[in-house]
């Protein structure tokens, strides 16, 4: 199931895909499936867009980070 992430569309403003790609390091095509959910990005890249945007991961990727604890507690 994908979820746009409205958050990440919010971040970028009314900055063109392309040029919030670019300065990210990653492809535009990357950034559009990102936005409208049918890609998780690599901690690595979430990280990288939350500097770019000046957001928190928390902010940006609050689904993934659920995730994540929730498998930390199991493998507990």
């Amino acid at each position: 199931m994908s979820v746009i992430r409205t958050q990440l569309i919010e971040a970028r403003g009314r900055q063109k895909q392309k040029e919030a790609a670019i300065a990210i390091g990653i492809s535009q095509k990357h950034l559009s499936k990102l936005e409208r959910g049918d890609r998780i990005p690599s901690l690595v890249t979430a990280w990288k867009i939350a500097e770019y945007y000046g957001k928190s991961l928390e902010e940006l990727f609050p689904d993934i980070l659920q995730k994540s604890r929730k498998q930390e507690e199991r493998d507990g």
